[in-house]
């Protein structure tokens, strides 16, 4: 899966375009998972290796990469707060 990712991105680098990453970031318990209502399995759960990048998908060396400012998330967080995108 990494590896066709990261051909996109090449491609979007070399064109000039922006390359975004997103990604699912739950907190430990909340209503989508199936221990508290949900219909899905825990999975991406806030500060887990589970909710990390995958260490070889590559970044936009135009971006600043740290995923923390002043000590909060950065990203736009949707309303039950439970995924976030920014541009990397």
């Amino acid at each position: 899966m990494v590896a066709p990712l990261n051909k996109l991105i090449s491609e979007f680098l070399d064109r000039g375009e922006p390359v975004y990453k997103t990604r699912d970031w739950h907190p430990a318990k909340t209503k989508h998972f199936q221990a508290f209502g949900g219909i899905w399995p825990v999975h991406c759960v806030q500060e887990t290796r589970g909710s990390e990048f995958h260490e070889d998908l590559s970044a936009d060396p135009r971006a600043d990469d740290r995923l923390e400012r002043n000590g909060r998330k950065r990203g736009r967080i949707l309303r039950d707060s439970t995924a976030q995108t920014w541009p990397n």
